[in-house]
């Protein structure tokens, strides 16, 4: 790696967290009337790194290339599930936005002992930047702005509609943000950075520091889920497995109790349900779209055609495995499988971080969406491989 692509490398890291961008709200961006951010063609700062990268990387390192048979069956399970979608220009952003992934989980494979290095560096920041903001939020009841803005957090108080919120002890509260759309996002990315965290730095007075403060941050999210998983993961790693079982009982039990008896609430009660009725939806359309799907990001798209009666709830589903078989159906699954199996040599470590992906991954679907959250998983499979 030369000096130039190192320096845009560091920056491409530290911008992981960000969403600062420019959409492109084309036609295509519309489901009966609703502009969905989702479908619309977004360019983001970290993009432009990303060209950049791109650009200098294949000048220096170019070479001819031989069309294999992998390619060739790559491009006609791509080109077939374009053909299927309804919404097509989508589907090609999608499939651009999966190759551009996956060419920078190779970049970052093949160049697995620098990226350690600078990832073990620039953890800190991620998450004294997310927390610092995140807990600003929370004091302030809405967004803070100034710079902040500049790199990706949207305005809002607590009276905003789809504000997401929680309660203590009676008195609500907005659940922090920081750069991301979503708490639940943001939640998600940092018990992940946590879990990377604990299995590529040792612990010193620094470690415990950076350690606790993502603690908060994940606190102030507000995620019953991530709640959960961090609690496991802490007890887990951090006493003998064979006490770890009983105290996870423990921990977990503590987190039902706190919120089941009202000293922590204040969560969205149409949250199951809705996630229930996206769930039915999703399954009826990989019924009828097995092995094609309906079209890379073009689960919003075709929404409306099974599901019975509104108002709807315009988010993907929330269930990775259930969003990715609808969408490329059973043959593109099995196409990124086949180019992922090189990244997937795992052991107990990889396979506990790669287990919190999963499991967050069965109730919310930032992992495939989000691109704070996509970028931080191309740096997990990259680390593990």
């Amino acid at each position: 790696m030369v000096k130039s692509e190192r320096i845009l490398v560091i920056l491409f890291l530290l911008l992981i967290p960000t969403q600062l961008g420019k959409h492109f709200w084309i036609d295509g961006s519309y489901v009966m009337g609703s502009r969905i951010d989702y479908l619309s063609p977004t360019l983001y700062l970290i993009d432009c790194v990303w060209i950049l990268l791109f650009l200098i990387s294949n000048l220096r390192g170019w070479k001819k290339q031989t069309i294999g048979f992998e390619v060739i069956m790559a491009v006609s399970l791509v080109l077939m599930n374009v053909m299927v979608a309804e919404n097509k220009m989508v589907a090609v952003y999608r499939w651009i936005r999966i190759g551009q992934c996956f060419w920078m989980l190779n970049y970052f494979w093949q160049n697995k002992k620098e990226i350690k290095g600078l990832v073990v560096k620039i953890i800190p920041w991620w998450i004294g930047t997310e927390v610092l903001l995140g807990w600003m939020q929370v004091a302030s009841g809405g967004s803070i702005g100034g710079v902040w803005y500049w790199l990706g957090e949207r305005r809002f108080n607590f009276n905003t509609v789809g504000i997401a919120q929680m309660s203590l002890n009676g008195e609500g509260l907005v659940r922090a943000y920081g750069t991301f759309s979503h708490p639940n996002s943001l939640a998600g990315f940092l018990v992940v950075v946590l879990a990377l965290w604990m299995r590529i730095k040792k612990k010193n007075i620094f470690w415990w520091a950076v350690f606790f403060f993502g603690v908060s941050g994940i606190l102030i999210c507000g995620s019953r889920t991530v709640w959960a998983v961090t609690t496991v993961l802490i007890i887990a790693k951090l006493v003998r497995w064979k006490r770890a079982v009983g105290l996870i009982m423990i921990g977990v039990g503590l987190v039902i109790l706190a919120i089941s008896s009202g000293m922590v609430g204040g969560w969205d009660k149409e949250s199951w349900n809705k996630r229930v009725v996206l769930n039915e939806a999703a399954v009826e359309m990989v019924k009828e779209n097995l092995w094609l799907g309906v079209g890379a990001g073009n689960f919003l798209v075709k929404l409306p055609k099974y599901q019975s009666s509104g108002p709807y709830w315009w988010q993907p589903v929330h269930n990775v495995p259930l969003l990715v078989v609808s969408e490329i159906g059973l043959l593109g699954v099995m196409g990124l499988g086949w180019i992922l199996r090189k990244f997937l040599i795992l052991n107990k470590s990889q396979m506990v971080l790669l287990g919190v992906v999963v499991v967050t991954g069965m109730v919310d679907h930032y992992w495939v969406t989000l691109p704070q959250n996509n970028w931080l998983l191309v740096v997990v499979l990259a680390l593990m491989g």
